[in-house]
């Protein structure tokens, strides 16, 4: 969704930092790659020297598919609803 709208916007204006930001810590987190043709070519649109600049390499630096993130919150998905059955049970 924030490569969507960072795609779709037609100018970068300095206040994008925070948005920039964003996705470069969600990419970063969960070892996602920025994968919309168009968030990419705005990310790279930014001059490196500025801090949106900087925070936009960062974000276009991350290589992952988020296949391991995806793994680990499907895993702690299954053990909460491990836990809410056994509470559950534990209740009727």
């Amino acid at each position: 969704m924030l490569e969507s709208m960072l795609g779709a916007l037609e100018t970068r204006p300095p206040q994008l930092v925070g948005l920039v930001d964003l996705l470069r810590r969600v990419a970063q987190e969960a070892n996602a790659r920025v994968t919309d043709p168009a968030a990419r070519t705005c990310l790279e649109a930014f001059s490196p020297r500025s801090k949106a600049g900087s925070q936009a390499r960062a974000a276009l630096a991350v290589t992952g598919t988020g296949a391991a993130r995806s793994i680990e919150a499907a895993a702690a998905a299954e053990e909460a609803e491990r836990d809410r059955a056994l509470r559950w049970a534990e209740v009727s």
